[in-house]
């Protein structure tokens, strides 16, 4: 290479040296710089990334570093071009600016001379040779990919032509293109719809804003999906599930939109029809339910003045059965009735100020009996801190805890117990309800809220109920805008809640400030042997709540001013003892008595 270039490789230092006043010399003719700016190349990025890197490979050639005809930065360059439309004969004109350049650069310098000029135009036209091929060589594979592409998707147009219903519009909505499947579903002819409004099709039943929405998630998104009632041309509807993409050419300009549905009229009028009869069936549900509950209410109405007579054991006996299972019924009957009221869209979710203490203290008594009848403790935990007035359905609440807790005494195993919980943080109240009984399955939980159904059929027969309970809870919380949940494990026990926004009516609660003389007590609690069980857990929260000192012990013979003590944990000898004493005694007691009735020494907690 140094014979074919002798000239340039002894004044290459002053080439190397002057760079700078080369490339600016580069930059300011005219006819680059108007091809820059025409195909929008920013000039300093320009001189900077490219215009630089080529003067350097140049360099190289005429010190033998690099290979001429392999211009890297002027593939580089390229790559960069490549979007932006440029010509050839544009490119070649940039590039003979550069061998301009270089040309003056040595004329002004006093370099000049025929040689230098010859061996500058021979390292210029070797090197515009090699990108040239590469220029053509990228166009040829360029074309053979286009091809490859334009195959291809003649081939997905013919398969999308052939199974969905195709239509193009332009910018203003006028149709520009439709499928065969397009004009038979819709009956107008080809003619009638090319150059039409796509709303020659659309239906009454369509709102505006449907369509209002649909132009806002194309120009923002670029597609939509949807379902749209259309009419045929014949006055008839149908219904196609559409997907409308925005097409753009390679600057991002908006150029049309196309559409690409399937005609789904069958499977919505197949779901309207279900729909209408679902309705119906509601319907005839809530009617039959208030038609039998009316008669009902009458029969236990009487079934409970007869019990009130003189009768005789057997007759009684036959009227407790009667109201019984009228219960049962009236219940089943209640049931069926809210969850009607609740898949038609009838319910009504009725606010009003209460207090969630009082509520659930008058809920748990109403299970005091049955939960004794199969010797179950009920304990309840009520945080003294939730305020005394609170603001949200109070009834729907109670049913909602009434549900949970004739589940757990359904289904939890003859002397279990059942914990009630409630909780109030940042305007949510929480009412849970643990129980230790079958548990429930893991591969029942997730539908353990669905109507008809219930857990642990397996576990036990004959169970009473239709399996509505729970799938009213759901609705109920979802209609108060709260949720419910279960944590369970097979065998071992279950946990039911329900979390439901409130609103607070008013800030005082029930934690009371005239605790002193109390807290000055040298208090204990009696338990043998200081095994704590689930009967004290309540007492000893609500006794860290108030912050009062209470101490566990096992026996009775220390010094105390006031002894707690639960009546089924002591003994006959203990418990003569606590009658004859003159300290102060408080029995925590399983059900109701008047054991101690007589003893003022000795106040209960049931």
């Amino acid at each position: 290479m140094e014979k074919k270039i002798p000239n340039l490789v002894e004044n290459q230092y002053v080439l190397i040296s002057s760079k700078e006043t080369i490339l600016s010399q580069w930059m300011s003719y005219e006819s680059p710089q108007k091809i820059l700016k025409l195909h929008d190349i920013d000039i300093k990025k320009f001189s900077n990334d490219y215009a630089g890197d080529v003067f350097d490979y140049f360099m190289g050639v005429i010190s033998g570093e690099m290979q001429i005809g392999n211009c890297p930065v002027m593939q580089n360059l390229l790559a960069y071009l490549k979007d932006r439309d440029i010509s050839a004969d544009e490119l070649f004109e940039i590039c003979n600016h550069f061998r301009r350049a270089m040309l003056d650069f040595t004329y002004d310098v006093k370099l000049n001379s025929k040689e230098l000029f010859d061996e500058i135009s021979y390292i210029f036209d070797k090197n515009f040779q090699g990108i040239l091929k590469y220029y053509t060589d990228t166009i040829f594979q360029k074309e053979q990919e286009i091809n490859r592409h334009v195959k291809l998707l003649s081939e997905y147009q013919k398969a999308l032509d052939e199974s969905a219903i195709i239509s193009k519009t332009d910018l203003d909505g006028k149709i520009t293109y439709v499928n065969d499947k397009y004009i038979q579903l819709s009956g107008y002819s080809e003619e009638e719809l090319i150059g039409s409004s796509h709303s020659i099709i659309r239906h009454e039943d369509m709102p505006q804003e449907y369509f209002d929405d649909l132009w806002f998630q194309l120009e923002n998104a670029g597609i939509f999906r949807g379902t749209i009632k259309n009419n045929k041309k014949n006055g008839d509807y149908f219904y196609v599930d559409v997907t409308i993409v925005k097409i753009t050419d390679p600057y991002d300009n908006s150029i049309e939109y196309i559409s690409i549905a399937n005609d789904v009229t069958k499977l919505i009028d197949a779901r309207l029809e279900a729909q209408k009869a679902s309705q119906a069936k509601e319907y005839f549900l809530s009617n039959m339910s208030h038609e039998i509950r009316t008669p009902l209410n009458a029969i236990l109405g009487f079934v409970n003045l007869l019990i009130e007579q003189d009768l005789s054991k057997q007759h009684r006996k036959y009227l407790e059965i009667i109201l019984n299972s009228g219960e049962n019924l009236l219940s089943i009957i209640n049931d069926i009735l809210d969850f009607s009221k609740l898949r038609s869209g009838e319910f009504t979710i009725e606010p009003k100020i209460f207090s969630i203490h009082d509520e659930i203290s008058h809920t748990l008594e109403l299970f005091v009996a049955s939960a004794n009848s199969r010797d179950i403790t009920i304990t309840s935990f009520i945080d003294p801190t939730i305020p005394k007035e609170l603001y949200a359905d109070s009834l729907r609440v109670k049913q909602i805890l009434s549900n949970f807790l004739s589940n757990a005494i359904k289904f939890t195993k003859v002397g279990g117990y059942i914990k009630v919980e409630a909780t109030c943080k940042n305007k949510i109240l929480r009412v849970s309800v643990t129980y230790n009984g079958i548990g429930i399955a893991e591969d029942e939980i997730n539908s353990i809220f669905t109507a008809f159904t219930q857990a642990g059929r397996g576990e036990r027969e004959n169970l009473d109920g239709t399996g509505l309970g729970l799938s009213i809870c759901h609705q109920l919380s979802e209609h108060m805008g709260g949720t419910v949940g279960v944590k369970s494990k097979l065998g071992e026990g279950s946990t039911f809640w329900v979390e439901l926004p409130v609103e607070i009516h008013n800030n005082e609660c029930q934690i009371f400030n005239d605790f002193e003389e109390i807290k000055e007590l040298n208090i204990v609690l009696y338990f043998q042997n200081k095994n704590l069980n689930y009967k004290a857990e309540s007492f000893l929260k609500y006794s860290k709540m108030f912050n009062i000192d209470v101490k566990v012990v096992d026996n009775l013979e220390c010094d105390y001013d006031l002894a707690i003590f639960l009546e089924d944990d002591i003994d006959d000898k203990t418990k003569e003892k606590i009658l004859t004493s003159d300290k102060k005694y408080i029995a925590l007691i399983s059900r109701p008595n008047d054991n101690y009735e007589k003893y003022s020494h000795i106040s209960c907690i049931c």
